[in-house]
């Protein structure tokens, strides 16, 4: 499968050069739509990563986190002691630390994300700049588990 789509990569790389130089101005058309097409699909996966940042730096995932906690104590204040309940009741309360957990990485590798973008490069080679430069943290693993807690939640409020 890998190799088919290694394949297909190329196959549509050389039809681009060939469109290119040597196309029709129908072949020309065709690469400036998908040129257009790969631009918008960039555009709408940077977008989608701004609100997602924007919804956590407006602390979504931290109202997300207090209504998880109210509902473990109120699921605790339920709690008649039956074995069930309380497997589910502990894996919840995992579940929520690790969230805290990768809140507090996302926190971090923000910071440091930041205060590498504020600090110029100084007279360094090509592979030390490389190494300096950070990617923006992505909220991808905050979306995750969040999704999984929400699962845990719906079973058991069933």
């Amino acid at each position: 499968m890998r190799s088919l789509l290694t394949l297909l990569f190329f196959g549509l790389i050389i039809w681009v050069v060939y469109a290119t130089f040597f196309g029709s101005s129908d072949d020309k058309d065709k690469r400036d739509r998908l040129f257009n097409g790969l631009k918008e699909t960039g555009e709408a996966i940077t977008d989608i990563l701004k609100s997602q940042k924007g919804l956590y730096d407006a602390g979504e995932y931290d109202k997300a986190l207090d209504k998880i906690s109210g509902v473990i104590d109120q699921l605790k204040k339920e709690q008649d002691g039956s074995g069930e309940k309380a497997a589910e009741l502990a894996r919840l309360e995992k579940q929520k630390a690790e969230l805290e957990n990768l809140i507090q990485r996302y926190e971090a590798d923000k910071e440091r994300h930041d205060k590498a973008a504020q600090t110029p490069p100084v007279n360094q080679g090509k592979a030390k700049r490389a190494e300096t430069q950070t990617e923006e943290p992505s909220t991808a693993p905050l979306e995750k588990k969040l999704a999984e807690i929400q699962k845990t939640l719906e079973t058991l409020s069933q």
